[in-house]
């Protein structure tokens, strides 16, 4: 989605379009895009949030029917959102789900980070306080950002791909979304990013 609007640079093509007209069908009164019941659905609605956001940026103003109609579902996407959030934290996979994890609320403060480059009001208090979560997550030492925990291990699905080596995956999204929203300490764990070369390993 984002590879195709970023490189519409004139009138979007016919699937550009149609795909956007397809993706505002999808949202819900309440502003969710996909189903609420869904197992793990923040992901969606939250990169359908950057769609929108980045559609409204980068597709040339008035060149589709639709521009006003993002700019509704963008707006009612970014409500859900805010509401979504467990208060005073961040997100994860449900609405307010008293539990919060670094990968849902990397891809919500991307998102949001998107809606306020298309001129979508986000408050300073949110980002602030989400800000202040990822801190809790990271180890002063190592900087190194957990899962849901300064101290969480190796995050895997049992079964399905335990054999994986670990990666500095949510230290690198917390490195992003820091520094899309502004925080200074967001180059604070690179050197783990850095450090983590790619490798030939079958399970690397």
């Amino acid at each position: 989605w984002m590879r195709l609007i970023a490189a519409c640079v004139r009138e979007p093509g016919k699937a550009l379009r149609k795909g956007i007209e397809w993706l505002l069908k999808q949202q819900d009164d309440k502003g969710v895009v996909g189903q609420l019941t869904a197992p793990k659905f923040m992901y969606g609605h939250a990169i359908a949030t950057m769609v929108f956001a980045e559609a409204l940026r980068s597709i040339p103003p008035k060149s589709i029917q639709t521009e006003d109609a993002i700019k509704r579902a963008l707006a009612k996407a970014v409500a859900f959102l805010l509401d979504a959030r467990n208060p005073g934290a961040a997100w994860r996979y449900m609405w307010r789900s008293n539990d919060n994890d670094v990968s849902v609320t990397g891809w919500v403060l991307q998102a949001l980070a998107s809606a306020k480059r298309a001129n979508e009001k986000v408050p300073d208090e949110v980002v602030r306080e989400t800000l202040k979560w990822l801190a809790s997550v990271t180890d002063a030492t190592s900087n190194k950002v957990g899962y849901d925990t300064k101290v969480s291990q190796k995050v895997y699905s049992q079964g399905r791909n335990e054999q994986f080596n670990d990666h500095p995956t949510m230290t690198a999204a917390a490195g992003l979304c820091r520094a899309l929203h502004g925080d200074t300490t967001a180059l604070s764990g690179i050197s783990l990013v850095l450090a983590d070369y790619p490798k030939t390993d079958a399970n690397n």
